[in-house]
Formats: C-alpha cells, sequence, structure tokens
C-alpha cells in the first residue's frame, strides 16, 4: 500500500468504526454526524494538501497556496 492508501483506507475505516458505534448505541446519531463531518472534512484537507505538495515545485509556491488552507 502506498501512503495515500493507507491515509484513506484509516479516514474510510474510522468513518465505518463511527457509524457501527451509532448504530450499536455507543453514541448518538447526533454525535455520529458531528464526528464523520469532522472525520470527512480531515480527509478533503489532507488531499488538498497532497495536491498542493505535488503540483508546485517551489517552497514559496507551496507555501503560498499552503496559507489559503489555514
Amino acid at each position: 500500500m502506498t501512503r495515500d492508501e493507507i491515509v484513506e483506507s484509516t479516514y474510510r475505516s474510522a468513518v465505518g468504526l463511527n457509524k457501527l458505534k451509532s448504530q450499536l448505541g455507543i453514541i448518538n446519531s447526533s454525535t455520529a454526524s458531528r464526528i464523520e463531518n469532522r472525520i470527512l472534512k480531515a480527509l478533503e484537507t489532507v488531499n488538498k494538501i497532497d495536491g498542493i505538495v505535488g503540483n508546485y515545485s517551489t517552497p514559496e509556491e507551496r507555501n503560498e497556496k499552503l496559507q489559503t488552507i489555514k
């Protein structure tokens, strides 16, 4: 597995575990929804960062684009 595949599968596993905890009544549906939204937002952010790092060659370009995520 590549680093990207490991990251993707880790976040997807977290979503699945969160759903399972909700189904079993360990957490309520409102909490599960908030957690899932945070997990998906984190995955989206990781993908944005990876895209910036992979597409901009100079540190100045990368830093400028990374600041937009902040």
